[in-house]
């Protein structure tokens, strides 16, 4: 699995605004299940009988209307039956009714390609500041006067029009809410930060996950934020194997094109390694290390902190490696005393490890060759042994 992380930016901005955010209403909530158990548009008749005691119709037509106002109901005429809509379905998924609020809001933004929505949070300040400031403005303008100014232009961020009365999602408690009206001007809040991780594995979406704290108001100073936000829209546009191969070339310096031939040919994702210094002696005994790449930017999904993969699958990048990886492997594999049939054996064992060559191993006869040129090297005794006990004829 490929796990991306990087520090996001979380700016705030206070202005006047209406929100509308979850209540317990269970009364209304009650009007929505009707609906959709029903399954058919809602009239006050309906309504009165079956959650009212059979009070008048006029009185259910009175809850239908409060409901149209909330958003839980809808309905293509002035006047007529209502039936659920989408915000009521989404409520009684919730457990909760979007009730709208006027007052001073701080609203949370992340300006990130992989934030689908800069939105993030919203909450209500009580703070005495914020009372004082509307007292004033109301002041202004009972004497007549021009209203002063509120400060700086809501962000580009905030005041698009796409984010107005839609349905939102909160990264602190995961609840919806939705912006119904924003004034244009007000003034910026503190900031802070989160902790973005993109997890990817080859056989399943790329999961979106945020965690920290977010700052908050003078009652409550910070509030904790650990949530699966799911598959970012931007990542649509890239691949787990483009990921993979950024990556990997980057930790390794191999050209991402010649990476892209062996998945091409193989169907896996392999690193081509030459047989150097470089490479550890348990990556070549088991054809796997982990690579440490350093800070990357892929694609449209931004730069990233340095990333590990584990157990990268390597294999020779030439005929030429091939080779001398299996004689090193056939030679490193003398851990015992052993006759020409082991030998044999051990030599057939370390050439099937080369799906994608043909390697030529030393037969037995050269191994101990080699061993009388070199008597000192740890290895050659399992081979000199048993030949001067005569176990080789």
């Amino acid at each position: 699995m490929i796990r991306l992380e990087r520090d996001v930016k979380v700016h705030t901005f206070e202005a006047e605004a209406t929100v509308a955010v979850g209540r317990n209403r269970p009364e209304f909530l009650a009007v929505a299940r009707l609906a959709a158990d029903l399954q058919r548009p809602l009239d006050g008749g309906t309504v009165a009988q079956e959650l009212l005691g059979g009070l008048p119709a006029q009185t259910g037509w009175r809850v239908i209307d409060r409901c149209l106002a909330l958003g839980l109901l809808e309905r293509q005429a002035k006047q007529g039956p209502a039936k659920l809509s989408e915000s009521g379905a989404r409520a009684l998924a919730q457990g909760a009714v979007l009730v709208p609020e006027e007052g001073i809001w701080r609203f949370y933004l992340i300006d990130d390609p992989l934030i689908d929505l800069p939105l993030v949070h919203v909450v209500r300040l009580e703070a005495s500041n914020a009372r004082e400031e509307r007292d004033l403005l109301n002041q202004a303008k009972t004497r007549g006067e021009n209203r002063p100014s509120l400060g700086a232009p809501a962000p580009g961020s905030l005041a698009q029009e796409t984010l107005l009365k839609r349905f939102l999602t909160s990264v602190v408690h995961g609840r919806g809410f939705e912006v119904r009206d924003l004034a244009p001007r007000g003034e910026p809040g503190p900031s802070g930060s989160l902790r973005l991780s993109l997890e990817w594995s080859p056989k399943s979406a790329p999961q979106l996950v945020l965690q920290g704290r977010l700052p908050m108001t003078e009652e409550r100073a910070q509030a904790d934020v650990d949530l699966q936000a799911g598959t970012p829209i931007e990542c649509g546009a890239i691949s787990y194997e483009e990921v993979w191969r950024t990556l990997v070339s980057a930790a390794r310096r191999v050209p991402i094109e010649e990476l892209a031939q062996w998945q091409s040919t193989t169907q896996r994702h392999l690193l081509p390694v030459s047989l150097d210094a470089s490479l550890p002696e348990a990556a070549r005994r088991t054809m796997q290390m982990d690579l440490e790449s350093p800070s990357t930017r892929i694609g449209r999904l931004g730069q990233f902190n340095p990333a590990r993969l584990r157990g990268v699958d390597l294999v020779p990048r030439s005929e030429a490696d091939a080779q001398a990886w299996a004689e090193w492997l056939q030679w490193d594999a003398l851990d015992r005393y052993v006759t020409p049939t082991g030998l044999l054996e051990k030599a057939r064992q370390v050439t099937a490890r080369f799906s994608y060559h043909r390697p030529h191993l030393p037969d037995p006869k050269a191994l101990l060759a080699r061993a009388l040129r070199t008597p000192l090297e740890s290895r050659s005794r399992f081979l000199l042994a048993p030949s001067d006990l005569g176990l080789w004829s």
